[in-house]
């Protein structure tokens, strides 16, 4: 659809993860192992994942953890890395509360998690009610609707007026700007994403009464290496049942088309998975 700039021109195979079996020996992985595939630019830069063999770098593979199915391991990588390094960038700490805005998003439902694992306390954001049990699931201690009142109300309220220490912002738009007003004292609010609108909304004195701070984050302006340690991590707490992916709805092959359509719909809660 040409919104995403940095993409390679077109004819370009989709698809920026995967999970499925190695085909052949090679790299230290062997003939009919699970595994799951990530990074590296696939999908963005180069031929992507949507396909029914891939050929990639062995540091774009790590072993599918155990009891994890295909469908879930294809779904976590992508959303678990860049929320985990959202966390990093925002310098979560143990004690610390985080606000999740587009909660049910696929890194919105990984950030709940992955901030839970980091010790955080979670204040999760939905649209509406009908979410709220899909991400108490996911661990969240709070969920507020914003349909309910005023955000920055119900974030005091539910922290006894400190406020939160570091918010995730999927959204953009104006609700930025309601998060924004709910940030503690030297808060921080990570953006990374504007899928209520590419214009900021913010009141200047949220900005200048907490001394708080607004930082972007990009997934593809990290290092390889640092990438690859974070999806390491992120493989690591899914094997250790402290992350899964969240997978809404899942579409054979050829409904690809349906299956984006779906997407852009934001009708499914969760990841959108094909399968071959």
């Amino acid at each position: 659809m040409g919104r995403f700039p940095i993409a390679a021109k077109p004819p370009l195979i989709l698809g920026e993860e995967a999970s499925g079996l190695i085909e052949k020996d090679g790299a230290g992985f062997n003939a009919g192992e699970k595994v799951i595939v990530y990074g590296g630019g696939l999908g963005v830069f180069r031929d992507g994942t949507w396909a029914d063999l891939l050929a990639v770098p062995a540091t774009l593979v790590r072993k599918l953890p155990e009891g994890i199915s295909f469908e879930e391991g294809a779904a976590l990588s992508h959303v678990g890395v860049v929320a985990y390094g959202a966390l990093r960038h925002g310098e979560l700490k143990a004690g610390e509360t985080l606000l999740v805005l587009g909660a049910t998003g696929g890194v919105g439902s990984a950030a709940i998690q992955l901030g839970k694992a980091l010790g955080a306390s979670v204040i999760a954001v939905v649209s509406n009610p009908e979410s709220a049990s899909e991400v108490r699931d996911l661990g969240a201690d709070h969920v507020t609707v914003l349909s309910d009142g005023p955000l920055a109300q119900a974030v005091q309220k539910l922290t006894e007026g400190k406020g939160a220490n570091l918010v995730l912002d999927t959204l953009g738009g104006e609700f930025t700007g309601q998060a924004f007003s709910a940030v503690s004292k030297f808060g921080r609010l990570v953006h990374l994403g504007a899928g209520a609108g590419a214009t900021l909304t913010l009141h200047s004195p949220d900005l200048v009464r907490n001394a708080s701070a607004i930082l972007g984050f990009n997934v593809f302006l990290q290092s390889p290496e640092r990438l690859g340690k974070d999806h390491d991590e992120v493989v690591a707490l899914a094997a250790a049942k402290k992350y899964r992916a969240f997978v809404g709805k899942t579409f054979p092959a050829a409904e690809v088309a349906e299956a984006t359509r779906q997407l852009e719909s934001h009708k499914v809660a969760g990841k959108v998975v094909l399968t071959f």
